[in-house]
């Protein structure tokens, strides 16, 4: 169902904007439920429920930034995210988030 919803493009995903391009072929359709907002939806909640405005937060493995953006939201100007993706295509779909 998530793969019928999609469209590449530009979402409205847990409160932040993010860019997503149609999965690669044979991926495990991660993507369309992070457009979606539905990927790890507990594991996600738990996360910034528990970020302090002013805190920090690290993610490696940050792929397209589905948490990064997430936690940069919840911890704010006054906080830090660091986020990894040694990936160069996801690389390139994080910093693209993260403008």
């Amino acid at each position: 169902m998530a793969r019928l919803a999609f469209r590449p493009g530009l979402h409205d995903v847990n409160g932040v904007r993010m860019w997503f391009d149609a999965p690669v072929s044979g991926g495990s359709g991660g993507e369309y439920h992070m457009a979606l907002g539905t990927y790890e939806e507990l594991e996600l909640r738990y996360v910034v429920n528990r970020l302090p405005v002013g805190g920090g937060f690290v993610d490696v493995g940050a792929h397209f930034g589905y948490f990064s953006l997430a936690a940069a939201a919840g911890v704010g100007a006054s906080g830090t995210v660091i986020a990894v993706e040694p990936t160069p295509s996801s690389a390139d779909a994080l910093r693209r988030n993260v403008q």
